[in-house]
């Protein structure tokens, strides 16, 4: 009887363990992923005010920004045209 309660006591404690080890995965997961949402949310910032920033310039045309990617005209920008602007201007792109 004795070793009965003992073996039920110690399915508990792992029972207990391994309800402990999710939850400690789930926080972490939990953690990553806001990390991912504040990552996001900063670059979306970024974009947003550089975007205001150049469309305040009085210079700043849209359209002559867009030729200056568009190549051979063609109304398309491809990667090859963004890569060799970027290269151009000494911008490094990775997996583009």
């Amino acid at each position: 009887m004795e070793k009965e309660i003992e073996a039920e006591k110690q399915k508990l404690r792992e029972e207990k363990e391994r309800e402990d080890q999710l939850e400690k995965e789930r926080q972490v997961e939990n953690f990553m992923f806001l990390r991912f949402i504040k990552l996001l949310i900063r670059s979306n910032r970024q974009i947003e005010d550089a975007k205001n920033s150049l469309f305040q310039h009085k210079t700043f045309s849209l359209e002559e920004s867009f030729r200056l990617f568009d190549f051979n005209n063609d109304g398309h920008v491809s990667t090859q045209e963004l890569t060799k602007v970027f290269a151009d201007h000494n911008i490094e792109l990775a997996n583009l």
